[in-house]
């Protein structure tokens, strides 16, 4: 996974939303999203990712207040992305609720990769081939049932390693979130998206 893309929304701050002011409008709530492409929305436009149903939602309720939910996703990253990024520019929204979108690879410091078929210098010419890179599944798969890589399953767990360096960096970033939040007063809520292909199993419980 690239560590810090490009942004390569349209809007003018690299966000996948509608353009906000810093400044929030009087009685409006706001919501900060944080996270990778399950916060961006990948492969669905963007009124159907998470933050603007939650905005629609909310926008039911009753009374005089209003509701803003910034999804402030990007392909690729990380919790420690995200710390930088609410650092430098997700602070000036002032938001009330700061929610991270937790991917249980967040905590990874590279990303996960199956083994080439083909010598790393050929291989470049077939990576947008849909056959490749289901051929390229398969054989990992037949690898991980044989004992000889690690499965995604198992990649995922020792993410988690009491002395896994990257699960280290990822509980600073999110206490430096949390840090930042509670300077201005805003609540932050981790919501965990399931790893999961097995709906009746689930194996990162631990």
């Amino acid at each position: 996974r690239p560590r810090s893309p490009v942004p390569i929304s349209p809007l003018s701050r690299g966000l996948r939303d509608r353009e906000f002011e810093y400044e929030p409008a009087p009685n409006e709530f706001r919501i900060l999203c944080l996270g990778d492409s399950f916060t961006w929305g990948q492969m669905v436009p963007a009124n159907a990712a998470y933050p603007k149903v939650m905005e629609r939602l909310l926008a039911e309720r009753p009374g005089a207040r209003t509701y803003s939910v910034i999804n402030a996703g990007q392909l690729g990253w990380g919790t420690r992305d995200e710390a930088r990024w609410l650092a430098r520019e997700g602070m000036r929204y002032r938001p009330d609720v700061i929610v991270v979108g937790f991917f249980l690879n967040d905590a990874e410091e590279d990303h996960y990769e199956l083994d080439p078929l083909l010598p790393r210098k050929i291989e470049p010419v077939f990576v947008r081939s849909y056959l490749y890179f289901f051929l390229k599944y398969r054989v990992h798969l037949l690898k991980a049932r044989l004992g000889l890589v690690d499965s995604y399953e198992d990649y995922l767990e020792k993410l988690y390693a009491p002395d896994a360096k990257g699960c280290q960096a990822c509980q600073d970033a999110l206490a430096s979130i949390a840090e930042r939040a509670g300077a201005m007063r805003a609540r932050v809520l981790v919501a965990i998206l399931p790893a999961n292909q097995d709906w009746s199993r689930y194996p990162f419980e631990p």
